[in-house]
């Protein structure tokens, strides 16, 4: 069973904000340890989050616009990574944001489409 073209609209937009998030996270990583000079463990797992977040964002709408048997996996799988990612920044209102959007994400994913009218 596939998207309808609005679904699949709506569904890389959510999946682009999440990958937007996702380099966002891996950027503020990057400054942080460009800042102090040292790379601690903090760093390396918020570093790491956001490059999951985006590279399983980045795989999901490849994979939605092409509509790809596989693509509702991808998406939903896409989407709780972007939230489990975000409980790992549970402390920063971008981590709230992540989980969020990674929600969005899943209902878009699981839910199905309304009936067609005609």
């Amino acid at each position: 069973m596939g998207y309808t073209d609005d679904r699949v609209r709506r569904l890389t937009i959510a999946l682009g904000v999440a990958g937007a998030l996702g380099l966002t996270v891996l950027v503020l990583a990057l400054a942080a340890v460009q800042r102090t000079g040292d790379l601690v463990t903090a760093d390396v797992v918020v570093g790491s989050t956001g490059a999951v977040v985006l590279l399983a964002t980045g795989a999901a709408i490849a994979v939605v616009r092409r509509r790809l048997p596989v693509g509702r996996r991808v998406a939903s799988g896409a989407g709780a990574l972007t939230s489990l990612g975000g409980l790992l920044l549970a402390a920063s209102p971008l981590g709230l944001l992540m989980v969020l959007v990674g929600l969005g994400v899943l209902a878009l994913a699981l839910l199905a489409d309304e009936p067609q009218e005609g």
